[in-house]
């Protein structure tokens, strides 16, 4: 799918060439490739196997950021097969200027793609820090001071896992699975109440910190 998602503007490029005049075909793939842009990243997120999610993390993030890609790329194309179509049809004298929308909308389209991935290394290495420290705390004693301790930490972590990586808005995809973040939010809880299977929350919580932490190690950049 994702084959088919990224060769269809290419393909869309070649028929344009061989027959310009199709103004109501063209317009057609343009509307298409607009679905696509709004579509895919839905698709592939369904389509995202449901069982042990922490477990596949790396590959979970890495297949919403390509899908989130192949889709702003199709967008663009799509905006740019759109214009053309319509002012093909107004006059052929608009022609000239389609170069030149061409290349803003290209730009544009690289600008945001370079963004939207220097954002997700941000977010990265902001949660690695919250990630190891929060890790830490948990590694220390419970007494008072520990346990607010931990509450402070969990509060920025939590921040983090629940940011959108693909987007800046309220659609997306979680940094971290909502059931995995509500399992260390409860696992929290019960150790700062100090209940009787607090230890063994501890020990779960830590090697799901630690699984986080490590996704984000490869992704750490201080300058992005």
């Amino acid at each position: 799918m994702a084959f088919y998602v990224f060769m269809y503007p290419l393909k869309l490029a070649d028929r344009i060439v061989a027959a310009p005049a199709q103004v109501n075909a063209h317009a057609g793939d343009a509307q298409i490739m607009l679905t696509i842009c709004f579509v895919f990243p839905l698709v592939a997120r369904w389509l995202e196997p449901q069982n042990k999610q922490l477990d596949r993390l790396d590959g979970r993030i890495l297949r919403a950021m390509a899908s989130r890609t192949l889709a702003n790329f199709n967008g663009a194309c799509g905006a740019a097969a759109f214009l053309y179509a319509h002012l093909y049809a107004v006059s052929t004298d608009y022609l000239k200027i389609i170069p030149a929308l061409a290349i803003t909308i290209s730009i544009a389209a690289v600008v945001a793609t370079q963004k939207m991935w220097s954002r997700y290394r941000k977010l990265c290495t902001l949660t690695h820090q919250d990630t190891q420290a929060l890790i830490r705390v948990l590694e220390q004693s419970s007494d008072g001071e520990g346990r607010t301790a931990v509450l402070e930490a969990w509060d920025a972590l939590e921040r983090d896992v629940r940011t959108k990586v693909d987007t800046g808005f309220a659609f997306g995809v979680r940094l971290v699975p909502k059931h995995v973040s509500t399992a260390l939010a409860e696992a929290v809880d019960t150790i700062v109440r100090a209940a009787p299977d607090a230890e063994k929350e501890r020990a779960q919580a830590l090697v799901d910190l630690k699984a986080i932490r490590d996704m984000c190690a490869a992704r750490i950049d201080v300058t992005a």
